[in-house]
């Protein structure tokens, strides 16, 4: 079997600009132990202040490798100039908002990685496959093709959204039903479960 490892990022959000995500500890411990248990990854965890120059470095070092990736994001999603997707970290603000979801892209793009699969609970997040108009050839978006894949828990023009239902502790709605498919269970209140609470989004 291929080498497994993934890489998981929850940013703690001071409140400042955008609010801090309760659910985060949740999404973090159960998904670790659902891609050990099921998937044979080893995990590393990037949580808590995480600025953009800690995620850029763990993020090159992650994708410079072989095997199979997965780089899980749980987070605040922001447009800044040129309409440009961003990864909200710790400390976000306007015109500082984070890491841009090309960076990451164009890291992928270059991996050595037999597979990679990125997976995004932001608002925004289908920014990630969208190209930038402005930067044309040189930001390239995402896009699916043998060995990369990217699950987006919204469309570039959306914001996410969380979960009413208790069970899931405040979770964004795409990471409640991402973790009843790994843990191989259902979401019964599917329907109703969501209420009218849109994360916040920038």
């Amino acid at each position: 079997m291929a080498d497994r490892r993934a890489l998981i990022v929850a940013p703690l959000y001071d409140g400042t600009w955008l609010p801090p995500l309760v659910g985060s500890p949740v999404l973090v411990d159960r998904l670790s132990t659902c891609l050990k248990t099921h998937g044979g990854y080893s995990i590393e965890v990037l949580n808590g202040i995480v600025t953009p120059e800690l995620f850029r470095a763990k993020a090159a070092a992650f994708f410079d490798s072989p095997g199979e990736l997965l780089l899980y994001f749980y987070g605040h999603g922001c447009v800044g100039i040129g309409d440009l997707g961003n990864l909200a970290t710790f400390e976000a603000a306007q015109f500082r908002e984070g890491v841009l979801m090309l960076e990451v892209g164009a890291m992928v793009r270059k991996s050595q990685a037999t597979e990679v699969v990125l997976i995004y609970d932001c608002c925004h997040a289908g920014k990630a496959s969208v190209t930038s108009e402005i930067l044309g050839e040189t930001a390239k978006g995402l896009e699916s093709s043998e060995g990369r894949d990217l699950l987006a828990a919204c469309s570039a023009h959306q914001i996410g959204w969380e979960t009413s239902n208790k069970e899931h502790k405040q979770l964004g709605a795409f990471s409640a039903h991402v973790l009843e498919g790994l843990e191989g269970g259902r979401f019964p209140e599917a329907a109703t479960a969501f209420e009218d609470r849109p994360w916040a989004s920038m």
